[in-house]
């Protein structure tokens, strides 16, 4: 089965992604850092960065707005003539899909069934939303809906109710 896990940044994706990957006994892997290996460290280089190694641009992808907005235009363009193309790499790779941020590409993953159940984190109510410059999914979008606007505890066990849930299914 192949999940994604999205929503806004610092939200809790990774952390979900991570719970849902060790009790389901696969892996997880961020969209961002795929497309840091494949093509975005070169074009942040292009573009007069001057990162020294990849874990260096990709930890830096969240400093601001104008950064997450560069990553995602870098990663729309990629997607330009197939919006499945990151998607692909990733799951080439991994079962769980960490952080797409493209309402476009994340419905064509759906709609050709590349993306078998999509999974929204949503600490709206604790944390800022991202602006649309960087961010168009929705949690309309998601079939699940996790809440992380509690306790790290509430949210570690819902994530872990999931996970066994997908996992006796």
């Amino acid at each position: 089965m192949k999940l994604m896990v999205f929503g806004h940044a610092r939200h809790g994706k990774d952390t979900a992604a991570n719970v849902l990957a060790r009790r389901r006994r696969c892996t997880a892997l961020a969209s961002s850092w795929v497309a840091c290996e494949q093509f975005l460290f070169q074009d942040l280089r292009d573009a007069g960065h001057n990162y020294k190694t990849l874990k260096d641009a990709w930890d830096d992808r969240i400093s601001s707005n104008e950064m997450r907005a560069f990553w995602y235009d870098s990663i729309r363009r990629f997607n330009a003539d197939d919006p499945t193309r990151l998607m692909r790499a990733v799951y080439a790779q991994t079962d769980i899909y960490t952080g797409i941020r493209c309402c476009h590409e994340l419905a064509e993953g759906i709609k050709t069934c590349i993306v078998d159940l999509a999974i929204w984190v949503d600490a709206s109510e604790r944390l800022p939303s991202e602006p649309l410059t960087s961010m168009t999914c929705t949690r309309e979008q998601a079939d699940i809906v996790i809440d992380n606007n509690g306790t790290e505890e509430e949210f570690l066990r819902r994530v872990k109710r999931l996970a066994y849930t997908l996992r006796v299914s």
